[in-house]
């Protein structure tokens, strides 16, 4: 699977990354790295899968808008994330919508990638209708899932922390295309 090589490989990436906040940690070195391990692990197409992948993206634009909205300021971070949580609001599709200096165009990929992966996990009619994913999905679009994902965390990753060459070029190896062309982008 094309797919278990990349994730591997950025586990290998991801394993050098330096961090002073401890937000920033929490995300990239234990987070991401503990759900990506938990995809690698899968043998068949089942929900929780895609579930994994919901909350990885999920937890990776969750930790964009605050960086934006705290400059990664921990303390507050940890503070607004608390009254989230009290109110059920941990993540809101506004923090995709919200995205400062992010063209639409991008917005509308984040979103429609949102989409797809939630149209698993919410009672959708395609959930109703085959309740057993393995039989009415195909590897080839749980792959793509997959490397749409990793393409725009690391994208993300990129806009916060600035062009990084192993991703760069892990970006160039696998097609990420939003990845890709940041980093084509900024490194002329």
């Amino acid at each position: 699977m094309r797919c278990r090589n990349l994730i591997e490989r950025l586990l290998n990436i991801i394993n050098n990354f330096q961090f002073q906040d401890t937000y920033s940690y929490k995300v990239w070195k234990e987070i991401l790295p503990k759900f990506l391990k938990k995809i690698l692990n899968f043998q068949l197409i089942d929900y929780e899968l895609i579930f994994y992948l919901r909350f990885i993206f999920e937890t990776v634009i969750q930790f964009f808008y605050m960086k934006q909205k705290y400059n990664l300021n921990s303390e507050m971070i940890w503070k607004d994330l608390k009254i989230r949580e009290n109110k059920g609001s941990s993540f809101s599709i506004r923090m995709i919508t919200d995205m400062r200096d992010t063209p639409g165009i991008i917005k509308k990929e984040f979103l429609k990638h949102y989409l797809q992966l939630a149209e698993f996990l919410h009672p959708s009619y395609k959930v109703i209708q085959c309740v057993d994913l393995n039989k009415c999905t195909d590897m080839n679009m749980i792959e793509q899932l997959i490397l749409k994902t990793i393409d725009l965390i690391l994208y993300i990753y990129l806009r916060v922390y600035g062009v990084d060459q192993k991703i760069c070029s892990l970006c160039h190896e696998y097609d990420l295309k939003r990845c890709l062309k940041f980093c084509l982008r900024k490194s002329c």
